[in-house]
């Protein structure tokens, strides 16, 4: 299903955003504002929601987006095959 590899490269993308933030967080070049402008609105979106998601030096905003769209997959997935 199409839905299954947009979330898989999605994930992908965010993957590659926190390696990126861990190796070279102040880095800018066209790859690296690509990924953030991806990824970035997301994350911000999820820090205003979850304050918690700063806790210290450890920004928590990826994985609370990490299993947030594995169980927007799994409601997605379980909707359609239940249609079908």
């Amino acid at each position: 299903m199409i839905f299954n590899k947009l979330v898989d490269a999605f994930i992908i993308i965010l993957f590659i955003r926190v390696v990126l933030s861990w190796i070279a967080p102040n880095s800018r070049n066209d790859f690296t504002e690509i990924i953030k402008s991806i990824i970035d609105p997301i994350l911000e979106k999820c820090r205003v929601v979850f304050p918690i998601g700063r806790a210290g030096y450890m920004n928590l905003a990826p994985i609370i987006v990490y299993f947030g769209i594995k169980v927007i997959r799994s409601l997605v997935n379980y909707l359609v095959y239940r249609m079908f």
